[in-house]
């Protein structure tokens, strides 16, 4: 087991670094995610707008098409396109990809909590615990509803002291 964990940790730094702490600039993901060579949207324009009704219709596997695009395009350094990708891929159950893309919107705003959040969600899904808990900590020194907590700006935040305060 302890084999095992080691590898998906090493396969991990492998792909986004070791001691990352999701505030430095990445490799370029494009590489990363593998885009279906044939995207209809490709070429199109507003595919965050479209993709947002796409989703809301329940068009889950269009609406990722439709941000593929965009990401491709016109939203490639916007972390919206690459939030919203990444939420999508992780209710399409595509947890490896659902990192790439939120990592990429995290690395250009540092600052969105929710991103920070899904990231955690998805790392856990994939067994990664250590990133998991990382940002788990990261959020909880950010959100400012936890800043009074206890040791949370602590490089050794204790997180069973944290669920004791609730």
């Amino acid at each position: 087991m302890m084999h095992m964990q080691r590898m998906q940790q090493a396969m991990f730094e492998q792909q986004f670094g070791a001691n990352n702490n999701y505030a430095e600039p990445i490799v370029e993901v494009l590489e990363d995610i593998r885009f279906q060579d044939e995207n209809p949207f490709l070429g199109q324009s507003e595919l965050l707008a479209k993709a947002k009704e796409l989703e809301e219709a329940g068009e889950l596997q269009r609406a990722i098409l439709c941000l593929e695009a965009d990401v491709q395009n016109e939203g490639k350094e916007n972390p919206e396109s690459w939030a919203l990708l990444g939420r999508l891929y992780q209710q399409d159950d595509q947890d490896t990809y659902a990192i790439i893309a939120l990592k990429k919107a995290f690395d250009i705003d540092p600052y969105d909590l929710e991103t920070l959040l899904n990231l955690g969600i998805s790392c856990t899904n994939e067994k990664e615990h250590t990133y998991a808990l990382r940002n788990l900590k990261q959020w909880l020194k950010s959100h400012p509803d936890y800043t009074s907590l206890p040791d949370v700006h602590s490089d050794n935040i204790d997180l069973d002291e944290v669920v004791h305060q609730f």
